[in-house]
């Protein structure tokens, strides 16, 4: 292989590992800047306390969790006989029924939304510090769960019980599940890609390096360069399009996903979606544009170079 082939090989290599290092250093660049970033993160899901489909499936399943963990029907049939069970089956009937409209009104009102904003921005901190590895209890870190505290769904709960015989059944029941927290949303998906998140943060400063690298000595390297950094130019756009496209199309998945999780409408969904995807659609697009305008101007420089050079040669 003669040595302009074998430059000719090595520029287009190193032009490529240089485009696709670029575009994988534009999304490292938002996983540190806008997905591990708690103050954005929360902001984009502050919005969904107010959904009602949130509001629901959280009313639902905490009313269940607090209704499971008192578990009264086992501490009746510990302690009372047999033929107490039917009094104490209506009065378990009707604390169910307590629970369940005291954590509908709760998560009714305004401070459902501390609620939801305080669990967001816990769950997010310790997501972010297993990412990050800054988290030296990363196997204990609930990767793909996010649980709210029960304490103020009870505190709702007890100022609405008013009868002196409930009373103390549920003092009593709240003294088991007081401390505890319940999932109110969990992804097996999101585990999967901790570890795809995790490279990406870690290798950030490299992928910017690898890619000024590649795009520079690919053109150094090339027997024309002028058509190198047309190439180049394309690549980068490339590089920008195609996860613009992946971004695109996964918003209906996305949607679909979150709707699932936690209950949110498609309108909550995708506004959710579009806060934390924006950023980084909007980085790709820069990406196209500046890569089309430098093969643009190259190739013209290219052509000019080739007129000029025809123009010269002897008749």
């Amino acid at each position: 292989m003669q040595a302009r082939e074998l430059r000719l090989v090595a520029s287009t290599l190193l032009i490529l590992i240089g485009c696709l290092a670029c575009g994988a250093a534009i999304a490292a660049h938002w996983v540190d800047s806008v997905l591990l970033d708690t103050d954005t993160f929360v902001e984009a899901f502050e919005p969904l306390a107010r959904d009602e489909g949130v509001r629901r499936l959280t009313s639902a399943r905490v009313s269940s969790a607090i209704v499971e963990g008192a578990d009264l029907t086992a501490r009746a049939e510990e302690l009372l006989p047999e033929f107490a069970m039917p009094l104490a089956e209506r009065f378990i009937a009707q604390f169910e029924e307590v629970v369940r409209e005291s954590v509908e009104g709760f998560v009714h009102s305004d401070l459902f939304g501390d609620v939801w904003v305080d669990s967001v921005r816990i769950w997010h901190g310790s997501f972010s510090e297993a990412v990050r590895g800054t988290s030296t209890e990363y196997l204990a870190f609930e990767q793909n769960a996010m649980r709210v505290a029960v304490a103020p769904y009870l505190a709702a709960l007890e100022s609405r019980v008013d009868s002196p015989v409930l009373q103390p059944v549920v003092r009593l029941a709240f003294d088991q599940v007081r401390d505890s927290r319940v999932t109110v949303f969990e992804s097996r998906l999101l585990s999967r890609t901790v570890r795809v998140v995790r490279w990406l943060y870690h290798t950030q400063v490299a992928l910017w390096w690898i890619a000024a690298a590649g795009l520079l000595l690919g053109v150094a390297v090339a027997p024309r360069r002028l058509l190198a950094v047309t190439l180049g130019g394309l690549g980068v756009a490339l590089a920008g399009a195609a996860p613009a496209v992946w971004v695109v199309t996964q918003r209906s998945t996305a949607q679909t996903v979150l709707g699932r999780l936690t209950g949110a409408t498609a309108d909550s969904s995708r506004v959710a979606y579009d806060a934390l995807a924006s950023p980084l659609l909007g980085w790709l697009l820069i990406a196209v544009g500046a890569g089309l305008a430098v093969a643009a101007v190259a190739g013209l420089a290219e052509r000019v170079g080739i007129s000029r050079r025809a123009v010269r040669q002897p008749e």
